[in-house]
């Protein structure tokens, strides 16, 4: 299999299932993409991203491995791989559908499993020692036990007793079953409950257990036997008073502690993915655990089914980069892959901080690419616009606040609400290590807490990556800076506590510590405390952050850095220098799962960026005319002035070219639309709701307000007001689009789509994306033949963009090393409108492409008036008089377009943009 030179990013699921991929194999390979990767094989939970509940099978659901194996004859036959999505730092636990998970509520402490899972069984809360806290009740404990929300069940296919509640299923212990069949005082009873009244007091082999369900399934199976159960499942009637009580004390006896949801973000004690209840943390770290959980994947590896891997979740785990080791090694030691196959691609999906090498050990490819889509869009949006849009946010919003001390606000009040447990666990892992030491004994648990919350909070990277060597070289000084600003806000009591924990966390390795148990103990410290800051991170600002700081939505992804406004492309040049020294094979998307704004919304939007003060009166008089449809609550206005900013963005960025503002049946869809998002978005901020404790008030508000905005009479102006300023947006944004389209495809990295987005992507992120993609219109788009700048003429539907990737695609599938192998070279770009410029070239030995997009050019596109848009996105040729790119040691000659297939001359060392960008508003160079 060659190196990926291009591949497709596809979510699986029963919607979309594996069947349904092969089916557009052809489709993708004739676009010119060598590879498809894939959301997770494994068997999980609907909806539930990572969510795995077998790790042995692949999920039924999307068609199983019969349904695999037809997916990859498809792609062999047209010579391509497959890339799958691993989410290695969690399992779906609740519901009934995980048979480890309900091991571990069977027997606690005593399971085979109960290693799995971070549980602190020694929880200074009696009633959790050695308990797990189950907290899946829709109502506190006391009232589903009074409400009957509690019922003892018996599953007489499996021979099993279990307390059902709602969709979720409390297996009884074993240990347990005699004295719930013999509760209704019945004379046969004591036979029925015999097999069990057996079974040892210790944890009794699964073999006896499995024997003893087997005998009472049989006996429950005839009409004696099926009395006998009811009638002491019966006894257990929570609607009687007798009932009641006996189902309260069974359950006080089980191995678990059921509990309302809302008691988890401050009682749990077994750590969870971030803010979800429904997946447990796995202990990745522990070899039995990865065996037991990667075997199937590393079998359908070793049969060559799969090519390569993409880690989700990777900062979550507690040791990432010797997950990483662990991996490779074992796909190493797969024979049945051959001598000739090459190693397996491993990719991480979480963000390494900008301009940062990947350290040395981890041992992957390189990441799945969060930071160069930043740096994508960051370059086509105009950073001398920040200034301006800034004074309009904080005009149109009263919000002065600094982005640091928002950023400070929404991890302590996170913190506060969300991950008071998992703060509670860091703690207590760093009070083991203070109190085996006479010399730090006295360091109590609520000053390691004030310290280890300080830290967090002003750590300027998701987590660090220590471990039994200490600090990584790259961590030594970011810790030092978050301990810096930490100590402004701790009492000198507290900074001599945080003297100690910057060693315990890696100032000192735990390594070179000579008692063993304290050096696992500092290592498990450091886990701890990694692993909170991470998940701290995604919520406080991929979630809270980002859905809160509304000066320019478009900048608002994952990888950003909020206070740039955009990039200047002498620091783009610099990202990409680096990129191709160290992670040449890193994937490069503009899109996936998970994105707030769709890839070319984004390009739309960043229009605003150029001319902030034409959006400047438009967001006035649309918060104006909008202002009577605010409710007044007692706690404010709903929605605030914030929320509607972000609204008005987004109505720009996806408000349809074609829709009238009076079109009621076109208003419908949009309303339905932005309806999920913006109140997802609004719950996502967490500042007047909550995704979980939602204030009715304030969402009805909002929801009334965009009804208001879009469907009613009263709402026309306002509409009309975006509707006249989106063409103003269209084709600057089209323009941008493209260009990012391009760089995507000659940056280092492999260029990654997202389902459906070779076409236009005017989408609002995860909202749009469960929409079915139209591949019959996608794969007729290929076969007109029309190169990109005859499709520029009419750019609606999208097949301009579909061109433009199909040329490229199949050019770095022809030029494989000056792709994957070839320097990155930054053009400087000269004349009078040098600004909306971006030019590169990529060399390797006589190859040669030289790169030229448009950028920020808003201003030269043409237009019937100076308020309407041109009809062709693209910039006269005589706009750009003297404008030239200089190609220092590529030398004179013809250069022929690989987009149009036009050919141009270098004269004097140097090409004029009126001639590159003469028909389109890229132009990629090839030395003819």
């Amino acid at each position: 299999m060659t190196p990926p030179h291009g591949a497709v990013r596809l979510q699986i699921d029963s919607g979309f299932p594996l069947d349904a991929a092969a089916a557009q194999v052809d489709y993708f390979a004739d676009l010119g993409l060598s590879h498809m990767a894939i959301s997770p094989l494994l068997s999980s939970r609907p909806g539930l991203f990572g969510g795995v509940v077998d790790h042995a099978t692949v999920d039924p659901r999307i068609g199983g491995e019969e349904g695999l194996h037809r997916l990859v004859h498809e792609l062999r036959r047209r010579h391509m791989g497959l890339i799958v999505d691993v989410t290695p730092a969690a399992m779906a636990v609740g519901g009934d559908d995980n048979d480890v998970w309900r091991d571990l509520m069977e027997w606690g402490r005593d399971s085979a499993h109960a290693h799995w899972l971070d549980v602190d069984w020694r929880s200074a809360d009696a009633s959790l020692r050695n308990r797990l806290l189950l907290p899946f009740l829709d109502r506190p404990y006391g009232a589903a036990l009074q409400d009957g929300a509690l019922q003892l069940a018996f599953d007489s296919a499996r021979g099993v007793l279990l307390v059902r509640h709602r969709e979720h299923a409390f297996p009884i212990c074993p240990l347990d079953y005699a004295a719930v069949l013999e509760a209704a005082g019945l004379a046969d009873a004591a036979a029925l409950a015999a097999p069990f009244a057996g079974l040892s007091r210790l944890r009794p082999s699964a073999e006896q257990v499995a024997a003893a369900r087997r005998e009472l399934s049989a006996k429950a199976a005839g009409p004696e036997g099926r009395a006998l159960v009811a009638a002491a499942v019966g006894a257990f009637d929570p609607r009687t008073d007798p009932g009641r009580a006996r189902l309260h004390h069974l359950l006080e006896r089980q191995n678990y502690r059921l509990a309302w949801w809302g008691t988890a973000a401050d009682a749990l004690n077994w750590r969870r993915l971030p803010d979800t209840t429904a997946l447990a943390a796995l202990r990745m770290e522990r070899p039995d655990v990865f065996d037991a959980t990667h075997g199937t994947l590393l079998r359908l590896y070793g049969e060559g089914l799969l090519d390569g891997f993409v880690i989700r979740q990777w900062d979550l785990l507690a040791d990432p980069a010797g997950y990483a080791r662990r991996l490779r090694l074992k796909l190493e030691t797969q024979a049945h892959r051959g001598a000739t196959a090459r190693p397996a691609a491993i990719l991480i999906a979480d963000t390494v901080p900008i301009g940062d090498a990947l350290p040395e050990g981890w041992d992957v490819a390189g990441t799945a690419g969060a930071e160069v889509q930043d740096a994508l869009s960051a370059v086509l949006h105009d950073a001398g616009g920040g200034g301006a849009l800034s004074d309009l946010w904080i005009g149109a919003t009263g919000e002065r606040q600094r982005l640091d001390e928002q950023q400070a606000a929404a991890r302590r009040q996170a913190l506060r609400t969300i991950f008071g447990a998992q703060l509670d666990g860091a703690v207590q892992a760093l009070h083991e290590v203070a109190e085996a030491d006479l010399a730090t004994r006295d360091a109590t648990r609520a000053a390691l807490a004030r310290v280890v919350s300080e830290v967090a909070i002003a750590l300027p990277v998701p987590r660090t990556y220590g471990d039994l060597d200490g600090f990584a070289p790259a961590d030594t000084a970011l810790f030092a800076a978050a301990l810096k600003r930490a100590r402004r806000q701790l009492s000198p009591a507290d900074a001599l506590v945080a003297d100690h924990v910057s060693d315990w966390l890696g100032g000192v390795a735990p390594r070179s510590v000579r008692d063993f148990e304290q050096a696992g103990a500092r290592e498990q410290a450091i886990a701890a405390v990694q692993q909170l800051t991470a998940a701290l991170a995604q919520v406080s600002t991929d979630e809270m952050l980002f859905s809160r700081y509304g000066r320019l939505i478009s900048r608002n992804e994952a990888g950003a850095d909020l206070s740039q406004a955009g990039l200047r492309p002498d620091a783009f040049h610099a990202r990409m220098t680096a990129r191709a020294a160290r992670s040449p094979h890193a994937f490069t998307p503009t899109g996936g799962p998970g994105q707030r704004l769709g890839e070319d919304t984004r390009m739309r939007i960043a229009v605003l960026s150029e001319a902030p003060r034409d959006w400047e009166p438009v967001l006035r008089h649309f918060l104006e005319s909008t202002q009577p449809f605010r409710s007044r609550l007692v706690d404010g206005v709903a929605p605030e002035p914030a929320d509607t900013v972000v609204l008005a963005q987004a109505l720009v960025g996806v408000w349809p070219s074609a829709l009238e503002p009076d079109d009621a049946l076109g208003l419908a869809d949009l309303h339905s639309r932005l309806r999920a998002w913006w109140l997802n978005v609004v719950r996502a901020a967490r500042r007047r709701t909550d995704p979980h404790f939602g204030d009715a008030d304030y969402e009805a508000g909002c929801m009334t307000f965009l009804a208001a905005l879009l469907e009613s009479p009263d709402g026309l102006p306002a509409r009309r007001m975006i509707a006249d300023h989106v063409p103003r947006l269209v084709a600057a944004g089209t323009l941008n689009a493209l260009s990012q389209t391009v760089l995507k495809c000659t940056v280092p990295g492999v260029p990654e789509l997202f389902q459906g987005c070779e076409f236009w992507d005017q989408s609002l992120g995860a909202i749009d994306q469960a929409r079915a993609v139209d591949y019959r219109a996608r794969a007729h788009g290929l076969t007109t033949g029309d190169t990109p700048d005859q499709m520029l003429e009419s750019p609606q539907d999208g097949r301009v963009k579909q061109a433009v990737l199909g040329r490229l695609l199949h050019l770095r599938a022809a030029w494989p090393a000056l792709f994957h192998d070839g320097d990155y070279l930054p053009l400087t770009v000269e004349g009078r409108h040098a600004p909306q410029v971006l030019a590169f070239a990529r060399r390797h030995r006589d190859q040669a492409a030289v790169t030229v997009v448009t950028r920020l050019a808003a201003h030269l596109l043409d237009g019937p008036s100076a308020l309407a848009p041109p009809a062709v996105p693209r910039v006269p040729p005589s706009r750009w008089g003297d404008t030239c790119v200089p190609l220092p040691g590529l030398g004179d000659g013809s250069y022929r377009d690989a987009l149009t297939g036009r050919d141009l001359e270098c004269r004097h060392g140097r090409i004029l943009i009126s001639e590159a960008l003469h028909s389109f508003p890229a132009a990629v160079l090839l030395k003819a």
